[in-house]
Parts: structure tokens; sequence; C-alpha cells
């Protein structure tokens, strides 16, 4: 687990879209696998979820929504039939969990924002309430935990959808509520005792970060162990008995470790768990928070890393599943991707599309991401790097991309372009680009900063120009962290200009496509605008997609058909992949 970064990664974003052909289509073309199995809300049962008496089941499924087909709560007794407990909404129901026998809660995004709200319903659809007291308006619910074993007093963290939260108490029965306890500016996480007693805390001012406890609720939290600055983390998972508590360190290391610490002290007396090739995951919440839904990915096997020519083995068999790849940058730094290779084609010379994930500091961590398959899908071989810059491979590797938007992570990619070319996998006239949120900047930044190595470019809610981009209003923290890692708008402004797509839209060679929800919170829809004006000044080929309903990620299943459509169709006409009828 990472600090919560502004940019979110390109696997949250709701997604669609086959296209149509104005040419009769291909025998092959008809065969197509539709895109709804790669792209839009699934159909079936989704992380189903028993009640605390295991008399029923909870679960979410797909059905018909206001505008579009969304992902609605169920909940089935015995072998009775299901019954739908949420209707009439627009949005995915996020995350749910049972209060108590009788009653459900889960998160929803009513506008697309971000700023999820809580609801209360019964079993049996009955008093459907809103939780998130209603006073508090463009802010961000988080449900941690009952108050008291058993108690219909929930602890619910209330904020700011990108900057610190409150502790509130609200009574998931009546909808009374109440302030906690304020917080004091800097605490981004709080953990609860094994008794239900909020005492462990992680404080994070976008660079800074401590741990944090104290001994009973209303007590000062007090810093355990030494303050790290980021890339150095320390960042608590559990409290234990006997003093004791778990957490991740990178502190004296490289990659993140799970360990024992002593909180008298700060002493890590063990190390419980390690992985000399990449940090170490946060485990998942204890039992009582709210489930992750249908936004649980499958685990695909062991992580086994394959480097320089492909052999036969490392080549997926179906479905477009991607295989781990490696390669060296120009510098001589190793960087480790994932491969999908259409399938009933030999792998020569094919159209293919460099697929950038968003963060930056995330990463492509198995090889079952929908967006690269449904590509595959459709002919086109896909690379997706863990560029420099990118979290998960210790925390040299991600400082390495420090500063280095638009220069040395841009060349990861193109050393990318240039392996799947020496491979002899792709037609080095018919590469692209795809990318969304951080994706979305390494886009544009690919057309206009290296305008010979793609064909053509689709960029969705990425930044355009960093000056711009860096003065919009964020938390502190989100400020701090940003101007740490891609710089400083008054002391790097010459830097900066150098790199800001929307500054070189004379350079771009090759057609753009660019997408954008007005409501996004994270990259304004401005980015995007000012980029599609520098290109149609300059009478630059370029298309635009304004989406006024959506935000930044998980967008409704009807926009991103649309927009898929769209994108199947522009890498169809521009790099010659396969669109469906």
């Amino acid at each position: 687990m990472r600090i919560p970064i502004l940019l979110a990664p390109w696997v949250l974003l709701g997604l669609a879209g086959c296209g149509g052909s104005s040419s009769s289509p291909s025998p092959g073309e008809r065969n197509l696998v539709p895109i709804e199995h790669f792209i839009g809300n699934p159909q079936g049962p989704l992380a189903r979820k028993p009640s605390p008496g295991k008399t029923q089941v909870a679960f979410l499924q797909s059905s018909q929504g206001v505008h579009s087909r969304v992902m609605n709560l169920f909940v089935q007794q015995g072998t009775e039939a299901p019954v739908q407990v949420t209707s009439g909404i627009d949005r995915n129901v996020f995350r749910f969990n049972w209060f108590n026998e009788n009653r459900l809660g889960f998160l929803r995004d009513p506008d697309g924002s971000e700023g999820y709200r809580l609801y209360g319903v019964n079993p049996d659809g009955s008093r459907f309430q809103e939780l998130t007291p209603p006073h508090l308006q463009g802010v961000d619910t988080e449900p941690l935990c009952p108050e008291s074993p058993g108690a219909d007093r929930w602890l619910v963290a209330i904020g700011p959808t990108h900057g610190t939260k409150d502790l509130y108490w609200i009574d998931v029965v009546t909808g009374e509520f109440g302030l906690k306890e304020k917080n004091p500016g800097n605490i981004r996480r709080l953990l609860r005792s094994p008794d239900g007693k909020m005492l462990l805390a992680w404080s994070m001012d976008g660079v800074n970060n401590a741990m944090l406890y104290r001994p009973h609720e209303g007590a000062p939290f007090r810093q355990v162990g030494q303050s790290a600055a980021y890339p150095d983390l320390l960042l608590p998972c559990r409290l234990e008995g006997g003093g004791l508590a778990v957490a991740l360190s990178n502190l004296g290391r490289d990659k993140l470790v799970k360990v024992r610490m002593n909180l008298a002290d700060g002493q890590i007396t063990r190390v419980l768990s390690r992985d000399p090739a990449r940090d170490v995951g946060a485990e998942e919440n204890p039992p009582g928070e709210f489930s992750t839904g249908g936004w649980l990915q499958a685990n695909l096997g062991p992580r086994a890393e394959r480097a320089g020519t492909l052999t036969a083995e490392a080549l997926p068999k179906s479905d477009g599943l991607g295989v781990p790849v490696s390669y060296e940058s120009r510098d001589g730094l190793v960087i480790h991707a994932f491969l999908h290779l259409p399938t009933g084609v030999l792998p020569a010379k094919l159209p293919a599309v460099i697929l950038c994930h968003g963060g930056p500091a995330a990463m492509v961590a198995h090889g079952g991401d929908p967006v690269a398959r449904f590509l595959a899908s459709r002919g086109l071989v896909v690379l997706e790097p863990n560029f420099r810059g990118s979290s998960g491979f210790g925390k040299e590797f991600e400082a390495a991309g420090f500063g280095q938007w638009g220069r040395a992570m841009q060349d990861d990619l193109a050393d990318g372009v240039k392996w799947l070319v020496d491979n002899g996998l792709a037609d080095p006239a018919r590469i692209g680009i795809v990318g969304a949120s951080y994706g979305g900047y390494a886009a544009l930044a690919g057309a206009t900063l290296h305008p010979w190595t793609y064909r053509c470019a689709v960029a969705i809610a990425g930044p355009s120009n960093l000056l711009t981009f860096l003065a919009a209003p964020y938390s502190m923290g989100a400020t701090a962290y940003l101007r740490m890692v891609v710089g400083d708008p008054q002391s790097d402004a010459d830097r900066l200009r150098e790199v800001s797509p929307a500054l070189h839209a004379h350079q771009v060679r090759i057609p753009i496509l660019i997408a954008h929800g007005s409501r996004d919170s994270r990259v304004p829809i401005a980015e995007s605008e000012q980029m599609v004006a520098a290109l149609q000044a300059q009478g630059k080929p370029v298309e635009y997609l304004a989406f006024p309903e959506e935000g930044h990620s998980y967008w409704c299943e009807n926009t991103s058909l649309t927009l898929f459509r769209a994108v199947e169709r522009f890498l169809g006409e521009h790099l010659g992949s396969r669109v469906a009828p």
C-alpha cells in the first residue's frame, strides 16, 4: 500500500466499447469476443458476504439502473429468491457490509466526483436512508467499525475527498450522528484495537509520515519510532496485544517489509515477511471493515520474471492474458512489464500499443488487466510497462521517477517500443500509446516529446500543462507530494514547460483521441480542454470526448461503452487493428 496519491490508476476507470466499421466485417471481425466480456459491469453475483448470524447473504449484481446497468445490492435468505434491496440509482454500489443482522450499509458516489456517501437499508429493501450527515456536502465517507461490538453506532471518518477527515459516530438505525473527534490536521489513517478503540494512527503531510499511538481514546497521540520522509514509509497495519503493532516499513532498506514493533520504544522486534524483489503489500483490513465488493482481482499465479528474447513457453496461450517480461532501459535500469499477445495470429510485426498505468505511484501487478486483454482481442500486441516511478519495486525505483515526468519515465516507455520491435513482435509503423490519468499525460507526452515513436495516442483524464496542473487547488498533502514528485511550479517552471504537452502541440505529427469527465476532482478537465485548443490552433488532428456527468474514474457503464467504442474505432483506423461490427 502507498500513500493516497492524486492520480488514480488506469484500472480504476470503468471501461467499455466496441465500435462499428464502414466496410463489411470479415469472418474474424464477426467472431470477435464482445467487448462486454472485458469491459463494464460483471453480470454474475460478486462479493457474497454472509450476515453476522449466517442466515442470509448479501452480494452485488448488475441490473438495470436509471440510465444504464449498475451494480445493485441483493440479499438472499436460504433458498429463497434473492431480493434486490437497492434500486432507482444511476451509479454503482461501491462497497458494502452488514451493520448487523437486520441492517446493511453501502457506499456510493452519487455524482462521479469521488465524494462517497454512506447509506443504510434493511435486507428486505425497506428503510433506505442516507447516513452521511446531510449538512456535510462535497465530502468523502469512510466507515470504520462499530463503536463497540454489536452496537448500532458506527465510527465513520468524514472529510474532503483528498484531505484529512474527522471522526464521527453515526447510529445506522436512526440516522443520528455526532462529532466524536476532530482531526488535528495530519492524521490520514486510523486503526482500531481488537476491542474497537481508535488507538493507532498514521500521519502524513504529503512527504513526512509517522506512526502514532495513544493508550486510550481522548489521550493525545504520540509518535512511535522515527518519522520518515517519503518514499521512506512507516505504515501501521494493526494493533496487537502486549504493546505490539504490525507495520510496513522500508526504513533502512529498499523494499517494504512487514514487521512487528514495540510501541514503547519503536524498535522492530521481528520481520514477519519480506520479498527480495518487491515491496510487501499491506494486508487486508480485518473482519468488520467494508468489503471491496466486485473490485477484487484474481491471483493469476507466481510472479515469474523473464528477460531478453521471448521463448515459446513465455507466450500467453488464451484470452490475451499477459505474461511477465522485462527489458533494459537506455540507462541500464531493468523495467518489468506485462506482455499481451493476440490469439490465433503469428506474433510477428503486428500493430501494438503501449498501455501506460496511472499513478504514477502504482504498478501493473498481474496479467489480467481487462483493458489490455480487450486490446489484445482486437489483434494488438499490448505492453504494460512498470516504468521508473512505479511503486512496488522498492523506494529507489520509485524515487528514480521523481522529477522525471516527460524525461526518463517517458524514455522507459519508448524503450519498451524498441524492445517490441527488436523482438519482431511489433510493426514500428503501427504502434500507439494509450493511458489514463498519469497514463493520459504519458500518451500526450509521447505524441509531443517523442513524435516519431508512435502512430497515434489515446489520452484519458491526463494533465497537459504541468504548471496549471500543479496550480490547481489540491489539499496541502497532495500539493507537497506533487511538488516533490513532479516539480515546483516556481523554481522548476522552465523545466516543467519543457515537458508540458500543451505547450508543444506544434510538434505533434499523429492523431490524438482525448477524453475527460467534467467532474474530475483529481485532474481538472481544463487540462484536456487546453490541450485540445492548442492542437486545434496548430491544425493538428484531434478528437475530443467530454462527459459532463463523470469524474476521474469508475465511470458509468454507458459512458464507458461510448468511450471504448471510440477507442476501438480510433485504433482500428490508425493502427489497422480489428473492429467489431
